[in-house]
């Protein structure tokens, strides 16, 4: 039986495949953005994340990490680097 079909199953269990999306992106189970509620894939993996592309100021990562407790999705991440934010503080 392929390794892949095991893997792919609905048995699998959770803590498995959340190592196995760290190894690549086709085990990531999709995450909800917790700015506009949009369904992404995060892209953290062991060679790092599409997030540390988006250049944030300090200021900008300590407030979103005072307002979130989980990733954003690009386009809110890359909306918050730009300063247009659309979240109401």
């Amino acid at each position: 039986m392929p390794l892949a079909f095991l893997l792919d199953s609905p048995q699998m269990t959770s803590p498995l495949r959340n190592a196995l999306g760290y190894v690549s992106l086709r085990w990531k189970d999709p995450s909800t953005c917790e700015a506009c509620g949009n369904e992404f894939k995060c892209g953290a993996t062991l060679t790092g994340c599409w997030c540390t592309e988006v250049k944030l100021t300090d200021e900008t990562r300590a407030d979103l990490r005072g307002r979130y407790k989980k990733c954003l999705c690009r386009e809110c991440l890359e909306r918050e680097a730009a300063g247009t934010s659309t979240a109401s503080s």
